[in-house]
């Protein structure tokens, strides 16, 4: 009869080892993505689980007989002496899972790669308690010696006994154990600096207020050491069943499986106790949402992977324990480390996108050095493996080489995949490399803008927009080229912002549109502002807060020039920072269809004159008035907010409750779930190419947890069905119309032009003033907003710069005053990061506006909403980087790397070295020539007209940037965008559309 005894060996070589690589593999490739490790307590209970079937399981097959109760507790009464550790077994792992669970809870804390130290920590507690004297040693030295054994050998005999099995292979000697030791230990530091060097902290702080900074390092530790102990005793398990199977099979058969199954059993009933307890433990600290109440929408997504990987896992710890007869733990340990780091290394090369630079010495090439190394050294722990301990049934030199050699081969196939995956989107080449992005950003941008006015007739406007947008322009488009016309705009043809934003609106009825915008401009609690048009003149709606009115003043201005050209209408204005429409996949690709199908109906050759050249004279129903009468918003102030808006959860994310379920089901928002608040996705590393790709939030679900508005808004209130509601800004994923912003129409910041000075008398500083106002902290939440990780990212470069002002630009970036958004704890604890205590009676003060213009390097990051200093930066003569994630009116018209340089939200990237790159190196063919002031100046030819450039990239785009804020984001520029806008929605909302069109 074949029992499992007899199979043990085979699965604990190549199966084993399979099972062992391919399991760690999967779990370090999915561990940024998974929910299981979002959820560490769940998943720590799942796998205990899956460990105890599985060895019921085990003890089953070797037995060849059903497990039962009085089975169990017979092997329990019968167990070897490491069962009777079991309930410190069953701390260690309860301990180390709610350490785990706390750690990764607080991942920005943790210290990466301590871990690695694992063989090291296994070898040490192997060189500081020898095994005991087994029984099998005690057996082979009488045997050889023709002694009669005695029951229980004398303390003189042990030294013999050890000494005997050493000089036949048996347990270490203490040279031999030194010497692992020292490998073990140099393997941990060269693997734990490969990870190291390929992690891209996204600048998440670790709050130093509640001793988070401390605790979860020291947590780390001591989860290092509990494993060590759980690993060593399951070790002495294993080949203390080993060796009692290996004695007994010279007596009977049924003794060698009974020793096998017993440790089987008592490591099932190890991790059943285990799952046990840490259920108990989890459900007295945790509140049930931390554990079981998962997202909306998610729930399948979140319990297939805790199902997935919690299988993955257990299939890992069960060949990792089978492996143990036979192989020494810390190379066991090495291998799996080995496996996550190339597992870990190929995705992110996989992930990689757009192109990476590097300009430090720790880049891409140094970690691949290291890692290769380290991998190196984890051969050359197999290799000093001899002397080790190991089970006697393991030490015939046949056992021994067919086990090296799977290890063998499995290091060279580590170092095979390692080496042949070569991001080959690095470079070393900076120059070269930011050379080629400018040049083709730089041509795209030109050809836009060639693009956006090519119509130098109204006839040629006409054509144009019959050609891109598949349908005649709205009535009076005459009026509004003759008024682009005047006004110079530098744009006639590209308004796609516009087509796409009202697209969908053409899959919902006119009479439906107008009766959306009374409703909501009949709430008094929404934070929505309006105006009604009415013969050519404004009314403001009473129900807009004072505090923003002169918001609806702003718009107001806006649209007086060409109120003689709009119909009868009433417009409803989102009046706070953060966008309010957010529609679902499915629905918005509804109307979608429905909007294309409609717009196949608009003649593209006009219905007569009438049609053409002006709007409905009465729509029906009509415009609802209610609001606007006296009284009104008093009599209604307290009325319920209406049912079509929803506040946030407090135990959801705005990500995963609104923004995913707008995103594809195959895109990785609805596929996979991004926990980490450390680390950002490997796409984010990289020079911003493409300024719309890199916030697509669809694709990048590791942004989630790297903005204010996406972890804890200060107002926020969205409808998730389509509604006509303006806003100044919004986040990608949600629908609201764009229009101008009257912050900067009504010009509330603007640079003074006597204030501003050339390029080459600015300070060579980067330069960053402002508050923590892109979001309110309720929730512990503030150490992943933009703005605190800027700045304290910001405070680290500062730390590390050097008195090279030239080679280092000087950091001159801090907040100004008190953190107010904000719980007191969470208050104190951002006042002691960045002012260093939780009392500051003078905290930094705000500047004036105009000393911005002093330094040459100008950050601009989004606060609640949008940035509205993003168009002064532009205007002036310094160069402007922008991190946004909020969209506006003018981002088609504004170009990455033509006028700004574009930053990731993730900040991942090396944008000091960036900054010093874009002043300290031009990009083409450069030469020396003189200016009037007889000061030499570096100059550089364009490799396309011969003309020269500027020799600092970063000054010419600068400048580009100045000239181009001038003629493109006028007032003037925004009263055109905002009259196109306008006399396309009255199209939409009139009865009659789809007649409506303008012709010649």
């Amino acid at each position: 009869m074949i029992t499992l005894s007899r199979y043990l060996p085979r699965f604990n070589g190549a199966t084993a080892l399979a099972v062992l690589l391919s399991g760690t593999a999967h779990l370090s490739w999915k561990y940024h993505t998974s929910a299981a490790f979002e959820y560490p307590v769940v998943f720590s209970l799942f796998t205990l689980i899956g460990c105890a079937v599985a060895s019921f399981l085990f003890a089953t097959w070797n037995t060849r007989r059903r497990i039962q109760l009085r089975t169990v507790v017979a092997v329990v009464r019968d167990a070897p002496r490491p069962l009777l550790w079991w309930p410190s077994l069953v701390a260690f792992v309860v301990g180390r899972t709610l350490l785990l669970g706390s750690m990764l809870g607080n991942v920005q804390c943790s210290i990466d790669g301590v871990y690695a130290f694992l063989p090291a920590s296994l070898a040490l507690l192997e060189a500081g308690s020898p095994a005991p004297i087994s029984e099998s040693e005690t057996l082979s030295y009488y045997k050889e010696s023709s002694e009669a054994p005695p029951h229980t050998p004398s303390n003189d005999e042990y030294p013999k006994i050890r000494a005997a099995s050493i000089q036949n292979g048996g347990p270490a000697s203490r040279g031999s154990v030194a010497r692992y030791v020292i490998l073990a230990l140099a393997w941990g530091f060269f693997a734990r600096q490969t990870l190291v060097l390929m992690t891209r902290p996204v600048g998440t702080i670790c709050p130093s207020y509640h001793g988070l900074d401390k605790l979860i390092p020291a947590g780390q530790m001591l989860m290092l050491v509990l494993d060590t102990l759980v690993i060593a005793q399951v070790v002495r398990m294993q080949r203390f069943a080993s060796s009692e199977s290996r004695a007994g099979s010279a007596s009977t058969s049924t003794s060698a499986s009974t020793s096998t199954s017993t440790a089987w059993v008592s490591l099932g009933i190890m991790s059943l106790s285990s799952a046990i307890v840490l259920t108990a433990v989890s459900i007295g600290l945790y509140p049930a949402h931390r554990l079981f109440n998962w997202p909306p929408g998610v729930e399948k997504l979140i319990l297939r992977d805790l199902v997935c990987e919690s299988a993955v896992a257990a299939a890992v710890l069960i060949a990792a324990i089978s492996l143990l007869s036979s192989t020494h733990p810390a190379t066991i340990a090495s291998i799996t480390g080995a496996v996550g780091i190339v597992s870990h290394y190929v995705k992110q090369v996989k992930d990689e996108r757009g192109v990476i630079f590097t300009t430090t010495p720790t880049g891409w090439w140094q970690a691949r050095y290291i890692s290769v190394l380290a991998i190196s050294l984890s051969f050359f722990l197999v290799r000093s493996e001899n002397g080790l301990p190991t089970p006697p049934h393991h030490r015939n030199p046949a056992s021994a080489w067919a086990r090296k050699r799977w290890l063998t081969l499995c290091y060279v196939g580590f170092l095979l995949v390692w080496l042949a995956c070569q991001p080959a989107n690095s470079s070393g080449n900076t120059v070269a490399v930011v050379s080629s992005v400018v040049h083709h950003a730089q041509k795209a941008s030109k050809l836009w803008m060639q693009n956006a006015a090519r119509s130098r007739s109204l006839q040629e406007a006409v054509d144009e927009y019959k050609q891109r947008y598949g349908i005649p322009p709205p009535p009076h488009f005459d009026k509004w080229y003759g008024f682009a016309v005047q006004r110079e705009s530098p744009v006639i043809d590209s308004f796609d912002q516009i087509h796409n934003d009202l697209l969908p609106f053409w899959g919902i009825p006119p009479a439906l549109l107008r009766q959306q915008t009374t409703h909501l401009l009949e709430q008094t609690r929404l934070g929505i502002g309006g105006f009604r048009i009415k013969d050519h003149a404004v009314t403001l709606s009473h129900i807009t807060p004072g505090t923003h009115f002169w918001m609806m003043e702003g718009f107001r201005a806006m649209v007086e020039p060409f109120l003689a050209w709009l119909p009868d209408m009433d417009l409803a204005f989102n009046i706070d920072d953060e966008c309010r429409v957010v529609v679902p996949f499915g629905e918005m690709q509804r109307l979608t269809d429905l909007a294309l199908e409609a717009r196949k109906r608009v003649s593209l050759h006009g219905q007569g004159a009438n049609n053409s050249s002006s709007f409905s004279a009465a729509l029906n129903p009509p415009w609802g008035d209610s609001y606007l009468a006296d009284g009104y918003k008093n009599a209604h102030a307290k009325d319920e907010i209406s049912p079509a808006f929803l506040t946030r959860s407090p135990h959801h994310s705005i990500f995963d409750l609104f923004i995913a379920p707008t995103c594809p089901p195959s895109s990785p928002a609805r596929t996979s779930r991004w926990w980490s608040g450390k680390e950002g996705l490997p796409s984010g590393r990289g020079i911003v190419t493409d300024p719309d790709a890199v916030v697509d939030l669809c694709q990048r679900p590791d942004i989630a947890r790297m903005h204010g508005f996406l972890l804890d808004p200060g107002a926020f209130g969205v409808a998730r069905t389509l509604q006509p509601i303006f806003s100044q800004g919004r986040v990608p994923g949600f629908v609201d119309i764009l229009v101008p912003s009257p912050w900067n129409f009504m010009a509330k910041v603007d640079i003074d032009d006597g204030a501003d000075r050339p390029w080459a008398a600015k300070t060579n500083s980067v330069f960053w003033r402002g508050g923590a106002t892109d979001g309110v902290n309720r929730h512990a939440d503030w150490p992943g907003f933009l703005r605190t990780r800027f700045v304290w990212l910001a405070g680290l470069a500062s730390r590390r710069a050097t008195d090279n002002v030239r080679a280092n630009p000087a950091i001159n970036v801090s907040f100004v005053g008190n953190f107010k958004k904000c719980d007191r704890p969470y208050c104190l604890a951002q006042t002691v990061a960045f002012y260093g205590s939780p009392k500051v009676e003078n905290p930094p003060k705000g500047i004036d506006f105009q000393e911005h213009w002093v330094h040459r390097h100008l950050v601009d990051l989004d606060g609640a909403g949008f940035s509205g200093r993003f168009i002064p930066f532009l205007k002036s003569q310094s160069l402007v980087y922008r991190a946004s994630l909020f969209r506006t009116w003018y981002d088609e018209r504004v170009h990455a790397w033509q006028h700004y340089i574009p930053l990731d939200v993730s900040l991942a990237a090396d944008l000091w070295g960036l900054v010093k790159l874009l002043v300290g190196a031009g990009t083409g063919t450069e030469a020396a020539t003189s200016d009037t002031a007889g000061r030499t100046r570096r100059r550089e030819y364009d490799d396309g007209d011969g003309s020269y450039k500027l020799s600092s990239a970063g000054e010419k785009i600068a400048l580009s940037g100045r000239d181009w804020a001038r003629q493109a984001l006028r007032k003037d520029d925004m009263q055109v965008y905002f009259f196109r806008l306008l006399l396309e929605w009255a199209r939409l909302i009139d009865d009659q559309r789809e007649e409506l069109g303008f012709e010649i």
